[in-house]
């Protein structure tokens, strides 16, 4: 599988292709930020018009899929809901990630952008959420051949540093 990276920005985005596109939505976020907040502004407000009619809340755990073509650079769209921004957790991440991959892989989706829940806050630190998605990639039988990590440019290198340690663990056996 290939790891890359891909800055929070609307036009780094678009030069990106990918068939899904996943980010985090905290139940008591307005506005949203990160990927959420780009995609919702790019789909011209539906995304706050769900979550203001109640149909969607981002309660811990839910997950909606949405179109993303022609306005974002993915086919679909998968909002994950990660709670309350109180108290949000690495536990609570890795709860999130592993619904993201499942979704993933329900989706049967060969290339992903994904926003590790709670980085576009920094509720959560660049290693642990890299290494967290890794480990939820590598345990799924997805089959997952491309994914771009949204990520600022500061936390590339380490992105990369990661991936490549978590390669070495996976060849040792």
């Amino acid at each position: 599988m290939e790891v890359s990276c891909v800055p929070p920005d609307l036009r780094q985005l678009d030069g990106r292709d990918a068939e899904l596109l996943v980010c985090g939505v905290f139940s008591d976020e307005r506005p949203l930020h990160g990927v959420a907040g780009l995609a919702g502004w790019r789909l011209a407000g539906m995304i706050d018009r769900l979550l203001e009619s109640g149909f969607y809340g981002g309660a811990e755990g839910d997950a909606l899929l949405l179109p993303g073509k022609p306005r974002l650079c993915a086919e679909k769209l998968v909002l994950i809901g990660l709670g309350a921004r109180a108290g949000f957790s690495l536990a609570r991440a890795e709860r999130a990630i592993e619904r993201l991959v499942a979704v993933a892989r329900d989706l049967d989706v060969r290339s992903m952008i994904v926003e590790v829940p709670g980085r576009h806050v920094e509720a959560i630190d660049a290693e642990a959420g890299v290494d967290a998605l890794l480990a939820a990639l590598a345990a799924a039988d997805a089959r997952l051949d491309r994914v771009a990590l949204v990520e600022s440019a500061a936390a590339h290198n380490l992105v990369r540093d990661r991936v490549a340690r978590a390669r070495r663990l996976a060849a040792r056996g």
